[in-house]
């Protein structure tokens, strides 16, 4: 009780430090659920500060958020909770231009305020948005910063099913593989080239989480065969999984944590593990496909259920993204063959030069704008802030 009166009396202290701060200073506002979320907004928020003098509001769930302990440059930090001081700010809020990388606003207890003429909603992951997302997701954002063309597509879908306004689609990209492939360029040594027969695998197991995910259908019923096989296992769960299925993660660490070649990783936001594995395991995750296109590496996605929180995305006769995307950027491994996993692995990395130049194409045909997507961004906000204010 005394705990949660304490954090209850900090997020209100910030929340009225806040509506004090933004009395005076009406600036564009981002909110963050958590800082695995940072990278999609960092360099969008250097950008705005960098190329056009633009201070930002940062609001954060997280007392522990880096950002808000020590926010950067340009920014203003506030730590507003995950309870009913939350839900009060978004009530009480105003202001020019909010934005989001949380779906379903106005659909549950995060509500549009009157008081804010334009929200903005940035994807955090590349994914497409008419299967994994729920049906209304996207319904009361004003603008959609899009990662590619699938989703263009799968809004206007969406818009046409039910009936909505049309929204204004920003073709703008996804930063967060150009952070990859940034620190990638300036940490090459960290990627191991296994050059030598004794040279050991790095293999990164990343998927997505819910009832039909990877671990929370296998656990480590296959990961611990690798560690005895001699690879370098690097388990890096989805932040959901630490939330909601710890007692699946406290089964795999009982098996593994013995092992010297394995590693847990619980940092997302951290994109050593990316740069330093050679193949990763996933499922339906975006962040495979991340890891594929930062790193031109293969994946391995294990033909789990598919992750549906839309029962009628077939009305939209368009095929996800994250299905038909798997054979071309690594292999479809049938869920009865995880006992073969080594064999998978082995073969993937013989042949790995083989997905370079494939998985680069098929960047470019589904990521918009690589290398500018934040500062593309960045522009088009301070153009929707112009006509906001008018």
């Amino acid at each position: 009780m005394l705990a949660w009166f304490k954090r209850f009396s900090f997020e209100w202290t910030q929340k009225r430090a806040f509506q004090s701060y933004q009395s005076v200073n009406q600036e564009i506002i981002f909110y963050s659920e958590s800082y695995n979320y940072w990278s999609h907004f960092e360099q969008i928020i250097r950008c705005l500060w960098e190329d056009h003098g633009q201070r930002i509001i940062y609001l954060t769930s997280e007392q522990t958020d880096p950002v808000f302990i020590k926010p950067p440059e340009g920014v203003t930090s506030f730590c507003i909770g995950k309870g009913s001081v939350r839900t009060s700010v978004f009530v009480e809020l105003e202001g020019p231009l909010v934005i989001m990388t949380m779906p379903d606003l106005g659909v549950y207890y995060i509500k549009r305020s009157e008081r804010v003429k334009h929200y903005a909603y940035i994807f955090h992951s590349i994914n497409s948005c008419h299967m994994v997302y729920r049906p209304r997701a996207f319904d009361f954002y004003d603008s959609i910063f899009c990662a590619g063309p699938h989703q263009v597509r799968e809004i206007q879908s969406l818009e046409k099913l039910n009936n909505l306004k049309p929204k204004k689609i920003i073709r703008q990209g996804y930063p967060r593989l150009e952070a990859i492939a940034n620190d990638l360029d300036r940490h090459p040594s960290k990627s191991n080239n296994n050059s030598g027969p004794n040279s050991a695998i790095k293999v990164l197991i990343a998927p997505s989480w819910g009832k039909n995910a990877l671990l929370e259908r296998h656990g480590g019923n296959f990961i611990e065969p690798l560690l005895k096989a001699g690879f370098d296992v690097i388990l890096r769960p989805h932040p959901e999984t630490h939330k909601h299925s710890q007692h699946i993660l406290k089964g795999i660490h009982a098996r593994c944590h013995k092992y010297k070649n394995y590693t847990l990783e619980t940092e997302v936001a951290s994109t050593a593990s990316l740069i330093e594995a050679d193949i990763m395991i996933s499922d339906y995750s975006g962040a495979a496909i991340e890891f594929a296109f930062s790193t031109q590496k293969p994946v391995l996605f294990v033909d789990v259920p598919k992750k549906i929180n839309n029962a009628n995305y077939t009305d939209h006769n368009i095929d996800p993204l994250e299905v038909f995307i798997r054979s071309e950027i690594g292999e479809v491994i049938p869920e009865n063959m995880l006992y073969r996993m080594d064999h998978y692995i082995t073969e993937a990395i013989r042949k790995r030069g083989t997905y370079t130049d494939k998985i680069l194409q098929i960047r470019k045909e589904y990521i918009y704008n690589f290398g500018q997507s934040s500062r593309i961004a960045a522009n088009e906000l301070m153009n929707i802030l112009a006509n906001s204010t008018i």
